[in-house]
């Protein structure tokens, strides 16, 4: 059965410059990102998404479950210093941060 304190973060990665990471990518190093600063059972389950708008730009959308609850904030500076990402999270039902 699962925890009741397992938490879903929805991570964006707006406007990616000239195809530098595949949405693959993305949520792989978002899910590294986890990975690495707790322990490695954190993540239960990630999944990532492209979206194409009309003037050319991608953003790419991430959504992860982890096994508890956790802050964010030293995961944004993970993805910032090891992949160059500017990512913005959001956790229940409130916006992006």
């Amino acid at each position: 059965m699962e925890s009741e304190m397992s938490a879903v973060y929805l991570v964006a990665l707006s406007q990616v410059r000239g195809s530098v990471y595949s949405k693959k990518d993305f949520g792989e190093a978002v899910a590294g990102a986890f990975q690495n600063l707790y322990d490695s059972g954190s993540v239960k389950y990630w999944a990532a998404c492209e979206e194409r708008h009309q003037d050319g730009g991608v953003h790419y959308h991430a959504s992860i479950k982890l096994s508890q609850p956790q802050h964010f904030c030293r995961e944004r500076a993970y993805l910032d210093e090891q992949h160059g990402m500017k990512v913005n999270f959001a956790a229940g039902q409130g916006g992006y941060f």
